[in-house]
């Protein structure tokens, strides 16, 4: 596994386009900067945006993902000021993909995404809370577990298997160099029960391991 330390000497938005920028020169499937953003972005700061899109996080819908239009990126100064960055690696992208990703106590210590691959780069900024993750480097046929705490930055290669575990409430954030193709949330309201629920990711993570096998 490819991990960083924060360079004091640079700032932040530098901090993070070294990190993607050389996994990729290596063709890495990821890497880490430990540490890289930290005590920038609480809670409340994912409060006050929720508020101002009345997000249904908080109430009965089950809402876990929230795009940041490009005029709400004042609510994360500093996270424009990283996507700025970014973009400039990406070619100008005309439509990069900023969200926030959340999970309250109904999913610690258990999948919120099954297994399963984006189509773009992805950079995931841990702002509170705590996520193992467990990401898959199909070249060497090796599965990592990593866990991401409060600052600490995920870059990961666009098609890379990912799997993630809250290991309390949190709150990210993410940028995607190309408009997100959506990994379809799941209501737990639909299932019946927390066992039914839990089969279902499981035949899904399966599903995904033999789409690997056949080389899908």
């Amino acid at each position: 596994m490819y991990e960083q330390i924060k360079d004091e000497k640079l700032s932040i938005p530098e901090n993070i386009t070294n990190l993607v920028l050389e996994a990729k020169l290596k063709n890495l499937p990821f890497a880490v900067l430990k540490g890289g953003v930290k005590n920038i972005f609480s809670k409340e700061d994912f409060d006050k945006y929720n508020e101002h899109i009345k997000n249904d996080f908080y109430s009965q819908t089950y809402k876990s993902r929230a795009v940041i239009e490009e005029e709400d990126l004042k609510f994360f100064p500093m996270w424009y000021q990283i996507q700025k960055a970014l973009i400039k690696i990406y070619g100008n992208p005309t439509k990069p993909y900023n969200s926030i990703m959340q999970t309250g106590e109904y999913a610690i210590d258990k999948v919120h995404a099954s297994l399963h691959r984006d189509r773009s780069d992805v950079v995931h900024l841990c702002c509170y809370g705590t996520v193992e993750w467990l990401l898959v480097d199909v070249e060497k046929k090796e599965e990592h577990r990593i866990t991401m705490e409060p600052g600490d930055v995920l870059y990961m290669r666009g098609y890379t298997l990912h799997e993630t575990v809250p290991l309390s409430v949190r709150g990210s954030l993410v940028f995607m160099n190309l408009p997100l193709e959506e990994f379809p949330e799941i209501d737990p309201q639909t299932f019946k029960t927390e066992e039914d629920l839990e089969e279902f990711k499981r035949k899904q993570r399966l599903e995904f391991l033999d789409d690997l096998e056949k080389g899908i």
